[in-house]
């Protein structure tokens, strides 16, 4: 049993290149043309329900993106804060103060209320509020500062006042530096500014006396301290959870869901270019695999191979006369499969004989048979009779199993030479002409093979 090869199933397929590409430009065509008709009756359709949502995602997006923009803005403010406090730490001399080693310096103001009838007043913490707020916001900062040996900016943050007391309600008054003797200079500025603001305070709180109370300083470890440089610190990371803030704010924007969009020329044209590239693809890949089915289904003759090994003889290929000569792919194709060995249909004939005459020189009278046209007969008629110097005769019968009187003639010819079609003529058949051939006595010596 003779076993084909992936390398003839491949040629086999590769020769139906123009049926699988006539069939995958039409269907092709047909999809592609489907599709620029199902886009354009949609389009007319919805067109107005298209240009609505167009015109709402429209608004809603410019309005969304003025927000963004907004929000933009103030992270663009925030990392340009973020990036100059940063800075700004390597200079803060707060931070080079030591926690464990650091000056303070306490005061307690007592404040004596008084109605208009000259009675007692309760101190509640709102008036202790309002001092404070008073005095806070007409404090020279920068005086106070100085005698600290700091610049304005940092001095707000080695100040700290609270309240405390059961019945007679006072507020506390502290301020740090690196040494005491700072600390206590800063906190004595600070107690003259507030008794010069008297005036000014009796307009806001009414009458009141002030003093100053257990005025205390010295120099120790001191966890609150050590939360200011902490906290100083801990601004950084509020600034970059403001920007966070703000960019999770932007990503949840309620932007809508792009609307269909209106079919532009260029889309159109890649829609049906890609719905025609898929029906083509689609029709080449569906006859590849059926041509690789009917290879092995479909018990025909697909090789010079395969017919040396029934018939025990040399093949040789030709293209008719009579029929368009190869070119381009078709030619390509057929010299790959036979590796060139390609010939005219007259010098395949005349090879053929040669063949004959080295394998049978006994024989003098040769049957051509396999032909079924008339036609094809008479152009193989025509070439055996301009062949010269050979000693056969020649005799073209039709297909031993098909014609009876071809059959009856068998017995006068001395040597058969097949004349099968690639792709057509089918093997069991084949078998059995050549087993008819031999069981009549007579000689194979050659096989033409038409491609």
């Amino acid at each position: 049993m003779y076993k084909t090869t992936g390398r003839e199933c491949f040629f086999y397929i590769l020769r139906k290149w123009k049926i699988m590409l006539s069939l995958g430009i039409i269907v092709g065509i047909l999809l592609g043309g489907y599709t620029l008709a199902k886009t354009i009756i949609n389009w007319d359709r919805n067109k107005s329900e298209i240009e609505e949502a167009q015109a709402a995602y429209d608004e809603m997006t410019l309005y969304l993106s003025g927000v963004q923009d907004f929000y933009n803005k103030q992270i663009d403010d925030k990392q340009r804060l973020l990036e100059e406090y940063r800075s700004s730490l390597d200079s803060n001399p707060i931070l080079s103060y030591d926690s464990t080693n650091i000056g303070m310096a306490y005061a307690d103001i007592v404040l004596d209320a008084f109605n208009s009838d000259g009675s007692a007043r309760e101190i509640t913490d709102d008036y202790l509020n309002v001092f404070r707020t008073v005095v806070e916001d007409n404090l020279d900062w920068e005086a106070i500062a100085q005698n600290g040996n700091l610049d304005e900016e940092y001095v707000k943050d080695l100040y700290g006042a609270w309240y405390w007391g059961s019945t007679n309600r006072m507020m506390r008054v502290r301020f740090y530096s690196d040494n005491e003797t700072k600390a206590t200079a800063m906190l004595e500025e600070y107690l003259a500014q507030a008794e010069a603001m008297h005036d000014l305070l009796v307009r806001q709180m009414g009458e009141f006396e002030m003093s100053s109370l257990n005025i205390l300083s010295r120099t120790d470890n001191d966890g609150g301290f050590a939360s200011i440089q902490q906290n100083i610190l801990n601004k950084v990371d509020g600034y970059q959870g403001d920007i966070d803030a703000l960019n999770e704010t932007i990503a949840g924007l309620p932007y809508p869901a792009v609307p269909p969009q209106i079919p532009t020329p260029g889309k159109i044209v890649l829609s049906v270019g890609k719905h025609a590239a898929v029906g083509f693809g689609a029709v080449v890949v569906a006859l590849i695999v059926l041509y690789y089915l009917l290879f092995y289904l479909n018990g025909r003759l697909h090789s010079t191979s395969e017919s040396e090994y029934y018939s025990g003889s040399a093949a040789i290929s030709y293209e008719p006369d009579s029929k368009k000569k190869n070119k381009g792919i078709d030619k390509w194709i057929a010299s790959m499969d036979t590796k060139t060995l390609l010939y005219p249909q007259a010098e395949a004939v005349h090879r053929v004989l040669l063949n004959a005459k080295l394998v049978a020189p006994e024989a003098e009278k040769i049957m051509f048979t396999g032909l079924d046209s008339d036609k094809e007969i008479q152009d193989l008629k025509n070439i055996l009779t301009e062949i010269k110097g050979m000693s056969f005769k020649f005799g073209l019968e039709k297909n031993l199993l098909t014609n009876r009187e071809s059959l009856d003639h068998l017995a006068v010819y001395d040597a058969v030479v097949l004349v099968e079609k690639l792709d057509k003529t089918d093997v069991e058949l084949l078998k059995k002409e050549i087993e008819l051939i031999r069981l009549s006595g007579k000689k194979i010596v050659g096989v033409l093979m038409v491609r």
